[in-house]
């Protein structure tokens, strides 16, 4: 257990001496359990908080995973091919159930080089990309040479230096979490690197050069990908590509979630389950900057002492105590006002536990599974797929505008991204056995190179 500070203490900021990632790969460039419908919850659909999904299919107040979609993690919350996206539970008062109680490993200048390139290689109309023909293991990964994306209407070509890696990429590879129609089938939700070309419609307010993160639908783990222009941000001054590669999908998944969906308020209490994964360094910092009170679970010492650097009041080992009890007593019994649950299912009992009255219990994973007895499942509400990319463009620039100025150096509080290790794209396989073992703290980053070598992949 890691703990600073009493409960009610007003939270206050901590330096971030986050570890720095380890560089994995590097080589030399050569051209040429039940579903939950076992449970059925039932609950009115009060907003729609996911946004990659088929066009046209509305929110609806009942919500079920078939058999063949349950998730095995948590899946990009701007990325869902199944039913079940985010569900709120919020904690009525029943007294007689429930209890009262980085300097990063970035060559120095690369940035620089990366942003003074001469963009001649974006005529070309080929790109390299990772890809699989037939779903299953990593090994099935390869370099595959495909037409590199033209900009439609509003949109902007992006040329990638970095992309970082999530559960839905794994879970793509197995053929478990299809895109949706009309995305690219190429792995990869997010990415950063410099505007290379713009198409009709745009608005002015990029520029060829322009160092940008973009939120995806799919496409990032390529040398290209095109990006709505109202789904760009600008990446920080001095800040790498390597480092802006872990921020869209994982802290605006946890911005969503704070407050779009539990409106965290100052002072509140934050259980953060997973708390050493790129959400959970995220969320701590977020909830740090609501001036609320960030409590993590995590399963090793090392997690903790991660998630306590990024600035966590207090963390407890899942694994040998009882985190429910825990956090009561961190808490002197009252419980928390709000949890991110990624988990599911196990830890139901635990969860209501240790939410007090009015709390809202978040979850947007199940990597657990998702059989939910009657209660809490009957009082669930379901956040069902958002697909509309206003949604979309309204979270980005709320986001921009609150959060991303404190990424700046000098900024107060300030926030940064938690990278594990960077792996070249030739070693993408690698990466992904790397995230199926489960011991990366924070972002596993994939780095574009500027040439490629055909050919399976490490």
């Amino acid at each position: 257990m890691v703990s600073r500070g009493p409960a009610g203490a007003h939270p206050t900021t901590h330096t971030h001496t986050l570890a720095q990632p380890r560089a994995v790969g590097q080589a030399p460039c050569v051209l040429g359990q039940q579903p939950i419908s076992a449970a059925r919850l039932h609950g009115k659909t009060d907003s729609c908080a996911n946004s990659r999904n088929d066009p046209g299919r509305e929110c609806k107040g009942e919500e079920e995973l078939g058999s063949d979609s349950a998730p095995e993690a948590r899946l990009g919350l701007f990325r869902a091919k199944i039913k079940l996206s985010v569900f709120l539970y919020r904690k009525q008062e029943e007294a007689s159930q429930l209890s009262p109680s980085q300097q990063l490993l970035v060559p120095k200048g690369s940035q620089e080089q990366h942003l003074g390139r001469n963009l001649k290689d974006s005529c070309s109309k080929k790109m390299f990309a990772a890809y699989f023909d037939c779903p299953g293991g990593p090994e099935n990964l390869y370099m595959k040479e495909v037409m590199k994306p033209d900009p439609g209407e509003g949109e902007v070509l992006v040329k990638v230096s970095a992309s970082a890696l999530n559960r839905a990429d794994l879970l793509q590879r197995r053929g478990k979490y299809p895109p949706p129609k009309g995305a690219s089938d190429i792995l990869g939700l997010e990415a950063a690197g410099s505007v290379a070309g713009l198409g009709p419609g745009c608005s002015g307010r990029w520029k060829i050069g322009d160092a940008v993160m973009a939120l995806l639908s799919g496409g990032g783990q390529a040398q290209f990908v095109t990006v709505p222009e109202g789904l760009l941000m600008p990446i920080p001054k001095d800040m790498t590509f390597i480092q802006a590669a872990a921020i869209p999908e994982a802290w605006l998944t946890a911005f969503q979630l704070l407050h779009f969906v539990g409106k965290v308020q100052e002072g509140e209490r934050v259980l953060i389950h997973a708390g050493a994964s790129g959400v959970g360094i995220a969320a701590i910092q977020l909830v740090r900057l609501a001036k609320a009170i960030p409590i993590v679970t995590a399963g090793t010492q090392e997690k903790l002492e991660a998630t306590a650097n990024a600035g966590a009041a207090a963390g407890f080992n899942y694994k040998n105590e009882d985190f429910s009890e825990k956090v009561l007593e961190f808490t002197q019994g009252s419980g928390v006002d709000i949890i991110l649950d990624c988990v599911g299912a196990s830890y139901w009992e635990k969860n209501l536990n240790c939410l007090s009255t009015d709390g809202r219990w978040i979850i947007y994973g199940l990597l657990s599974g998702g059989c939910f007895p009657k209660e809490p499942a009957s009082t669930l509400a379901c956040y069902g797929p958002e697909i509309r990319r206003q949604y979309k463009e309204r979270l980005v620039r709320a986001f921009t505008e609150e959060v991303l100025p404190h990424f700046s150096r000098g900024a107060y509080p300030h926030l940064q991204p938690l990278v594990d290790s960077i792996y070249p794209l030739h070693a993408i396989a690698e990466a992904h056995r790397a995230m199926e073992e489960n011991k990366n703290i924070g972002k596993i980053v994939i780095e574009i190179p500027v040439c490629f070598k055909k050919g399976p992949l490490q």
